[in-house]
């Protein structure tokens, strides 16, 4: 939000609805530092370039592991293939020169060791990251450059930021009046204005989500306003929210077919889908043999690792070792 104000503050009002704000808010400050030789616009571009850089870089990140947990839900054809983690490294490639007898010397040092450069990374979420990436690039490659920025990120902030933003504060307020989850049986019976104490106010957390809420609802609904001809450009104004909505319904669609199909299949062979999980947690660095006080001052777990058992099991099966509700 400052930044947007910085922006509106700096830029003039006239320009800010037909130049790029941002570019010409750098003309406007560092710009006038050396006015002849474009300082500003270079300035602009790098800082853009490394903006870009560092979002690729998380995108990624995150993408793949959203992509790998949706595929630990057994939801997605080939599931085995995109959760489970392989190892890819360099460390791979190290470890192979040093059973080769090579650079021997060189492996004994720390930095160059084997070990501190394996570590096993979402291999198949990656790729279906990466195919899905080549849907959007072809999907937009005989548009113009400023057409397609636009769409993707409109895309981007219309789905991911504003939609899950809304389920994200709609979440937190259905966990904030509902009370902990049944399951959790260590706090059976406690309301979560017992279990944080006196450090969090209640009303804290519901006004921030109700702000929060409304904020991301805001971009959903106006988008279906049809801008005034001062903002019009040759991007349809209704690209965004249709594509938008529509990404979304194959989604639900995909997921409602699933347990559409689960269901069948319960009622045809008694055969109910079940998911198991047993991950294993560490101590955080520098917190060992801290003891948890129930606040959350302690250093926390880490997850190091988890098995995921995806199956069909027998109806009759799961009533004998006295399973209720099962996971569909």
């Amino acid at each position: 939000m400052a930044t947007n104000v910085a922006y509106m503050v700096v830029v003039p009002k006239e320009e800010q609805i037909n130049s790029n704000v941002a570019q010409r808010f750098f003309e406007l400050t560092y710009g006038q530092l050396s006015p002849e030789d474009n300082t500003g616009y270079r300035i602009f571009s790098a800082f853009l370039a490394i903006s870009s850089f560092g979002n690729i870089v998380v995108m990624t990140f995150t993408a793949a592991r959203v992509k790998q947990e949706i595929a630990k839900q057994g939801i997605l054809p080939w599931a085995r293939f995109f959760a489970q983690n392989h190892d890819v490294s360099v460390g791979r490639v190290l470890y192979w020169f040093k059973k080769k007898g090579w650079f021997v010397s060189i492996l004994s040092y720390r930095w160059f060791s084997p070990k501190e450069h394996s570590e096993k990374t979402p291999v198949g979420a990656l790729l279906l990251h990466f195919v899905s990436c080549l849907v959007l690039i072809f999907a937009t490659y005989k548009m113009k450059a400023v057409d397609a920025y636009s769409l993707l990120t409109g895309l981007a902030a219309y789905i991911v930021n504003a939609f899950f933003g809304v389920f994200l504060a709609m979440g937190i307020l259905l966990l904030r009046f509902s009370g902990p989850p049944a399951t959790a049986r260590e706090v059976a019976g406690m309301t979560w204005s017992e279990m944080t104490g006196r450090s969090i106010k209640p009303v804290i957390s519901v006004t921030s989500a109700v702000v929060f809420l409304l904020g991301n609802a805001y971009p959903i609904i106006t988008k279906w306003v049809p801008p005034s001809s001062a903002f019009v450009t040759s991007l349809a104004w209704y690209v965004v929210p249709m594509v938008g909505w529509l990404v979304l319904a194959v989604g639900a669609i995909w997921f409602l077919g699933f347990l559409a199909y689960a269901k069948r299949r319960e009622r045809k062979y008694y055969e109910v889908f079940t998911v198991e999980r047993a991950p294993e947690f560490e101590n955080a660095d520098g917190h060992e043999g801290q003891k948890d006080d129930g606040a959350g001052t302690d250093g926390g777990l880490v997850l190091v690792h988890e098995t995921v058992y995806l199956a069909w099991e027998a109806k009759e099966t799961m009533e004998n070792e006295g399973t209720e509700n099962p996971r569909i």
